[in-house]
């Protein structure tokens, strides 16, 4: 008996076509994403992931929309072949998008002294 979730497949293969049509071109981001929005740990999809993005891209491309400089089939394979080594990491942001660090605000200068 096989462990493949046909509404889990679906869920994420959305998800997927989403992101990669929104401009997120990385696999390996487009996987972290995906696992946020899915509320599932990565490890657990895992089976599912080259399909989606692979699927998705071509889907997309078959529909005459540019996925240029998404993750070619070789790269998604060999991002596979490294799992474990990126896997745990989260997404970015929501977007996928490297968000600039927070900067810290100087406290306020205050004028002090006999003058102040």
């Amino acid at each position: 008996m096989s462990n493949f979730d046909s509404e889990m497949f679906s869920s994420g293969a959305q998800v997927a076509g989403f992101h990669l049509e929104a401009g997120q071109r990385n696999f390996m981001e487009v996987s972290r994403i995906i696992a946020k929005e899915l509320d599932s740990d990565l490890f657990a999809l895992r089976p599912y992931l080259r399909a989606w993005f692979n699927g998705a891209r071509d889907a997309l491309e078959d529909f005459g929309i540019d996925v240029s400089g998404a993750s070619t089939t070789e790269e998604v394979a060999a991002a596979m072949g490294c799992f474990s080594m990126w896997a745990g990491k989260p997404p970015a942001t929501d977007q996928g998008i490297e968000a600039p660090a927070p900067q810290e605000q100087p406290e306020p200068f205050e004028f002090g002294g006999a003058n102040g």
